[in-house]
């Protein structure tokens, strides 16, 4: 494989021999080989796309193997990748965005194979052809709407292992001979076994624990010529419901039953070993003796990760994951073992003394400690321990039973990950409460401090003894999702408390079956897919010493404000109606209480009873939800993707197109005046220009003199989705999600679809506003009626401009001023001065993206960046400049719509990249250049665009002209702009 630098770009020279040979082939991932690609019909909307999953070359095919092979033909200059069972070929949809939609299709498509520079033996799955913005190499993408998928990203010229594949070529006489297994009725009889993956590459290779640093782990390994003894042997006993079983290993080890870490339908690295909380498993028998193993609370079975080594849960069924349970030889079973399960399932509970929740007394603990004692030294004899078995078993029943639990009361939560000395505590970020843990010292942090207490139904609840307004736990997602833990203000779930060893245990919210998780950024998540050390938490209780002082107090304002909080009372559309002024009195007068802290007793409970009479009032209120009332809102985004939350706002500027950019309170621009109009639309009219939002166009949502559209609000889940009657698809945000504004229009993809609407009510405000926005629209007025004159001013002197003659002949990349043009130019390998005068609109010329220097938050009519010219010879005082827009939505966003020109004949001032505008002459102020676009009907999307603007009237000839750009049609930060062709024209009468 042959590369050839042209510019920037990278183009394979095809060499076909480089490549695989023809044939069938499974296709694993260099970066995780565990992974393979494959076929996976899931019913969804990306059921098309290419996705990997767990896969192990197996010793002989089955069905399950047949969406993994791929049949590799030469094609073209290239291959075709053809999965077999789906018999659709490696290529592009279109129209999904995710991954460039790395999908199936019908077509034969080409694709190039070349080594992988990355890894050895490995190649590259590259659609050279598919017109991709994000690179053409398919690449290990991640999980996309829960499904793991992969994409097109990534450069021939610098690919890495996430982009390079392995090729495993199949032995043409197995695909003659794929085994056809079908799922059968069956039955496992209670006894002992190994679990054997007879159809793995090493057929020995059995289910056995392994250890991983502090880890007790389910693993696999060949039980011939190996070191472990009585661990590969299963003690299998079907449970009490007669469909599902118990496996205990019979090792030597603490932690013999198999826990999941992760539930429900998902894929996790980590099976663990455990002493307390054995998981259930189902079987479901094949028609070849074998049989897949899923536990009842993961829809996965149990499959050898080729990679580690470990037992993991996968989505597909092959060899890896198929198991025959063989009978241990009843020379096996003996005495000893079967007292040594007795002494396992005892030292795996790991009892310490202690006061604390999960652990026990020391009068307790002995009297279990003897028999453990006498029973560790039985463990040699081969006499029959079934007596002392039974004695063991009820010994370490018992001291279940007396363990301590988690009851009323105040506690501290610290994580157990090693090294770690995080407590529980909420955790604020992007203006919300979160669940969150941080190291600090709970003795001098309230919020590191919980108090436990029971609901009117009996269950535990965890309300947390900060000062903040959410002091209740909620999950951000159910059943088994991953998601955030987030803090409420009033109690929606209840706690469960679930016991691993001594006083670790694992919490869960009522409403989500996965345990709270320690991530990254000081948040707690129900993501458990990781290291579960992260989710199991150090349950300490505090001694009533150590309980804050004023704690009840606390608790009850915090429990009033969190009402508050919760009531969604506020003065917007969708909020709810409601008085918060005597319950918000109380609080203030409790809290000034709460800081003093010198209150007795005594004052502090009516303190606290004076409260509650406050949220008894407020609750018999009618709360129900604000209707959209006549009057003058901001039209807030409720993204956060890419902005922070409620900072995001729409907008019109002077285009006349619906925009969204950084919300400018007390501005027309983004204030609109909303009135009913008695069928369930309404109105929308901007302020500032007295226009009235319309329908969608090529350019966005646009706007009209007159109302003619009606517009539509829903409500849904506490947003707003807003549309018209014309398009009837709700307005979204128009971004790449690296924009600083952009326009408004309808179903873009990006799904940031949902708004707030905040209403101002200040009438002074208002009026100022008003008052304000009068004055513009006269100002632009004027400017209307003076472009209206000017067909009939140029009809009287009839300048003349030659097109064929333009005055910039020459340019310089490495010294401007050498050249004709010069400007405050982007440090990039795509942007040239030469650009501006190729005659091409798909190059370009690009100004700088250095906040730093012009500004990350400039306002309209206020940018800094500039473009400037040397006619040399050929000075002008009347002259007409053409500026031909770059093709593409970015070369309209970033077309030039207001700007200053300035002229001098001083090489000094000219050649100052400062500018100083008192060292040069003002020639005018011009905003009105959208209106030259040309040609008629051009848009955002539309090619071959261009404006050939005229300058008249400067004092005298000059030779410098230096163009200062003020906005663009949609503006970004620096107000950077882009150029496809730049050129300048004598004027002549």
């Amino acid at each position: 494989m042959l590369l050839l630098a042209l510019g920037s770009a990278w183009q394979p020279v095809v060499a076909q021999d480089d490549g695989p040979a023809e044939g069938y082939y499974f296709i694993s991932s260099a970066a995780h080989p565990s992974d393979a690609l494959l076929y996976n019909n899931t019913g969804t909307d990306q059921a098309l796309r290419v996705h990997y999953a767990n896969h192990v070359i197996p010793t002989k095919l089955t069905k399950d193997d047949k969406p993994f092979i791929f049949e590799i033909k030469k094609f073209g200059d290239g291959y075709t990748v053809r999965n077999r069972e789906a018999n659709m070929y490696i290529g592009r949809i279109s129209g999904m965005g995710y991954g460039e939609g790395a999908g199936f299709v019908e077509e034969p498509t080409e694709i190039q194979l070349p080594p992988s520079a990355a890894v050895e033996g490995s190649y590259l799955i590259a659609n050279v052809k598919g017109g991709l913005t994000h690179g053409p190499l398919l690449g290990h993408q991640g999980v996309f709407q829960g499904e793991q998928i992969t994409g097109y990203w990534g450069e021939l010229a610098s690919p890495n292992s996430t982009h390079s594949w392995y090729f495993d070529k199949i032995d043409p006489a197995l695909l003659d001979d794929i085994e056809e297994i079908t799922e059968v009725e069956g039955s496992l009889d209670d006894g002992y076994y190994f679990i054997n993956f007879s159809n793995y590459s090493d057929p020995s290779t059995c289910m056995v624990p392994v250890q991983d640093g502090d880890l007790w782990r389910l693993g696999a390994y060949p039980r011939e010529n190996s070191e472990f003894d009585n661990s590969f042997i299963w003690h299998v006993t079907k449970n009490a419901d007669g469909k599902t079983y118990s496996f205990k290993n019979c090792g030597a080890q603490d932690l013999t039953y198999i826990e999941n870490i992760t539930k429900g339908p998902k894929e996790s690295p980590y099976v663990v070993m455990t002493g307390t909380n054995p998981a259930s498993f189902r079987l479901q028998f094949l028609s070849n003796g074998c049989a897949y193993i899923y536990s009842t609370d993961n829809d996965y079975n149990y499959a050898i990760n080729g990679e580690s080594g470990n037992i993991q849960t996968s989505s597909s069924s092959n060899a890896a994951s198929m198991v025959k349970f063989i009978k241990v030889p009843d020379a096996s079973v003996t005495n000893q073992l079967k007292l040594n399960e007795a002494i396992t399932t005892a030292k795996g509970r790991q009892f310490t003394v202690g006061t604390n929740p999960g652990q026990v007394s020391q009068e307790n603990y002995d009297v279990f400690g003897s028999v453990l004692k006498e029973a560790e030294a039985a463990a040699s004899n081969e006499g029959d321990n079934t007596e002392l078995i039974d004695k063991l078993n009820n010994a370490t029943a018992t001291l279940v039973g007396q363990t301590i639990q988690v009851e009323e009361g105040y506690y501290t939560f610290k994580n157990c990950l090693p090294g770690s000395e995080d407590y529980l505590k909420p955790y604020f970020k992007n203006n919300e409460w979160y669940l969150g843990h941080d190291a600090v010292d709970p003795t001098m942090d309230a919020s590191a401090v919980w108090h436990v207490i029971k609901n009117a139904d009996g269950n535990l609840v965890m309300k947390n003894c900060g000062t903040q307004d959410s002091t209740y736990i909620v999950s951000a997602y159910h059943e088994y999702n991953w998601g955030l833990a987030r803090m409420a203000g009033t109690s929606k779930t209840y706690q469960i408390f679930k016991n691993n060893y001594n006083n670790r245990f694992r919490l869960y919210a009522s409403d989500c079956g996965n345990f709270w998780n320690a991530d990254g950024g000081n948040v707690v998540s129900s993501n458990n897919d990781w290291h579960p050390n992260d989710g199991e938490w150090y349950v300490e209780k505090l001694a009533v010493e150590n309980i804050p002082f004023l704690t009840t107090l606390n608790e009850a304002i915090t429990d009033a404000a969190g009402v508050v909080k919760d009531s969604k009372v506020g003065p917007n559309p969708g909020d709810n109606n409601g008085d918060v002024t005597e319950i918000n009195n109380a609080i203030e007068e409790a809290r000034e209480m709460y800081d003093q802290a010198e209150a007795s007793d005594d004052e502090a409970n009516a303190m606290i009873a004076k409260l509650a009479e406050a949220v008894k009032n407020f609750n018999e209120q009618d709360h129900s939800m604000r209707q959209i009332e006549d009057g003058y809102y901001y039209i807030v985004s409720t993204q956060d993707g890419f902005q922070e939350k409620g900072k995001i706002a729409m907008y019109l500027p002077n285009t006349g197109y619906m925009s969204w950019r950084v919300l400018r309170r007390n501005n027309g621009q983004y204030l609109f005046n909303i009135k009913n109009l008695g069928d369930g639309t309404f109105s929308i009219q901007n302020v500032e220009y007295a226009l009235y939002v319309g329908s969608n166009t090529a350019n966005g949502v646009g706007t009209t003199s007159e109302q003619t559209v009606p517009q539509k609000f829903a409500y849904s889940n506490g947003v707003w989705h807003i549309s018209n009657t014309v398009d009837n698809a709700d307005y979204t945000l128009k971004t790449y999600m690296t924009e600083t504004s952009g326009v408004i229009n309808i179903n873009d993809g990006n799904n940031i679809k949902t708004w707030t609407l905040v209403r101002e009510t200040n009438q002074a405000v208002i009026d100022s506003i008003l008052n304000a926005s009068e004055q513009v629209r006269i100002n632009q007025a004027y400017t209307n009626a003076l472009q209206k004159a000017e067909p009939a001013y140029k009809a009287v002197f009839r300048y003349n401009s030659d097109h064929n003659d333009g005055l910039i002949k020459e340019t310089n990349e490495t010294s401007p001023l050498d050249g004709q043009i010069w400007g405050t130019q982007v440090n990039d390998s795509y942007t040239s001065y030469a650009h501006l005068i190729d005659g091409d609109l798909n190059t370009c010329f690009q100004s700088s993206w250095d906040s730093g220097t012009w500004g990350s938050k400039v306002e309209e009519g206020q940018g800094q960046q500039w473009l400037q010219v040397d006619l040399r010879s050929n000075p002008v005082d009347n002259f007409e400049f053409y500026f031909g827009l770059r093709e593409g939505d970015w070369g309209w966003k970033e077309c030039w719509s207001n700007i200053d020109i300035y002229a001098t004949n001083d090489a000094n001032v000219a050649s100052q990249e400062n500018f100083n505008d008192a060292d040069w002459t003002h020639v005018g102020n011009y905003t009105d250049l959208t209106s030259y676009i040309k040609p008629e009907g051009a848009n955002m999307n539309s090619n071959g665009r261009y404006i050939y603007y005229p300058v008249r009237g400067l004092d005298q000839q000059y030779r410098y002209i230096r163009f200062v750009v003020r906005s663009t049609i949609v503006p970004q930060s620096c107000m950077m702009y882009t150029i496809g062709e730049f050129q300048v024209y004598k004027s002549e009468l």
